[in-house]
Order: structure tokens, then C-alpha cells, then sequence
């Protein structure tokens, strides 16, 4: 991925948001993690904008939602599989 992207997940306590910042260091994807507050302003806006979970990796600078920890997931063990790294 060529633009770097925004994770935003909550300030603590989210084992999901922990698995997604992992993965991508694994994967080498450049990104900015940003805490939400659980019942903040940010997370109500997310929500409006379509943000149902979270964690939530989105792209920079189009907004374009990339999806969760299990998408990413996904997608890291395809490429594996794919690359027969996987059985």
C-alpha cells in the first residue's frame, strides 16, 4: 500500500486494536494509530461516518475504509497461502 494509513481504535484495553497494530508492523504498512475514547465525540463521528467496529484501518488522505483486524487478517493469510508459505 502506497499511502499511508489511520488506524483508529480505542486508548486501551482492546485486544483487537493490539492484534491490528502488531500485524501491520509484521507486514511492514506504514501507520498512524489514533486512540478513541469510548462515547467520545471521535467515536460518535466514526460511527456516522460508518465505522461500525473497532479497530478501523483507514486510508490517507481519501477516507476510504480498509476494515478491521480480521479483514486484515484475511488478507495476510491469503498472501501467505498464495506465496506457499501457508499449507
Amino acid at each position: 500500500m502506497n499511502q499511508p494509513i489511520i488506524v483508529y481504535g480505542y486508548a486501551s484495553g482492546c485486544p483487537a486494536c493490539d492484534k491490528l497494530k502488531a500485524l501491520l508492523d509484521l507486514i511492514g504498512v506504514q501507520y498512524d494509530y489514533r486512540p478513541v475514547e469510548r462515547g467520545g465525540g471521535l467515536r460518535r463521528a466514526l460511527e456516522l461516518a460508518g465505522v461500525a467496529t473497532l479497530p478501523c484501518a483507514v486510508e490517507a488522505p481519501t477516507g476510504r475504509i480498509l476494515g478491521g483486524y480480521s479483514d486484515f487478517r484475511k488478507v495476510a493469510r491469503l498472501g501467505l497461502q498464495a506465496g506457499g508459505l501457508l499449507g
